[in-house]
């Protein structure tokens, strides 16, 4: 547990601060290795939490808020494995309850959304963009390949989307609705003809698939949000 501490933690989340404003490949990479050793080290809290967490209150909001710099991240690869993080810790029947980890799940929220709207692969590779797609095309050498990675990573995203609205019922609901309004505000200024790949599509798309896990569990939310 030594690499629980404020003092290992705030390495951690220096050096992703300082990679994460250098938009290049060799930082990027380096990104791509430290989501996998935090992802590593979410596993290891989960299983070893009984065992002697102590002092979380130091570290934890270091390491919730080095997440959310992955999530937030344009590249898709890392907001997927940061969500195994999300999705381990609000899984976690101890974890989940923790005021650290509850304060930030709005701003969780924002940041996981957007991942589960479709990328589409473009048909010429594309770079020195920063952005979803930029990204996917350093990631990934096909259409099929990407989409294949993106189908899992929507998945998963909308699996920790479930499991928030039952560790965070009413703060999940409520950012839901308020997306839902936002969407149909949009309908009136909709083509008449509207293809897969038009924004509004996209974005429906995904609400969708929010709205059906979220409501899944609408009854077992304690406390049940008013959806009068």
């Amino acid at each position: 547990m030594i690499l629980f501490s404020e003092n290992a933690i705030s390495y951690i989340h220096r050096a992703a601060l300082q990679s994460i404003s250098a938009i290049d490949e060799p930082h990027y990479l380096f990104l791509k290795k430290l989501s996998l050793v935090l992802a590593g080290l979410a596993q290891q809290l989960t299983s070893l939490w009984n065992c002697g967490a102590t002092n979380t209150e130091t570290w934890l909001p270091l390491l919730l808020e080095t997440m959310l710099l992955l999530t937030s991240h344009p590249s898709l690869t890392l907001a997927h494995t940061a969500n195994s993080v999300w999705l381990a810790f609000l899984k976690h029947e101890h974890i989940s309850k923790l005021h650290e980890v509850l304060a930030v799940v709005p701003r969780w929220l924002q940041a996981a959304a957007p991942k589960i709207l479709k990328v589409t692969y473009p048909s010429s590779r594309v770079s020195g963009v920063n952005d979803a797609v930029s990204y996917a095309c350093m990631d990934y050498d096909s259409e099929q390949e990407f989409a294949i990675f993106f189908s899992r990573c929507k998945t998963e995203t909308l699996e920790s989307f479930r499991y928030c609205m039952i560790a965070a019922p009413l703060v999940t609901w409520a950012y839901v609705e308020q997306w839902t309004h936002t969407a149909l505000d949009k309908v009136d200024s909709c083509p008449l003809q509207l293809d897969v790949t038009h924004p509004l599509h996209v974005e429906w798309e995904a609400l969708a698939q929010v709205l059906d896990v979220v409501l899944s569990r609408l009854l077992q939310a304690e406390p049940r949000p008013n959806v009068a």
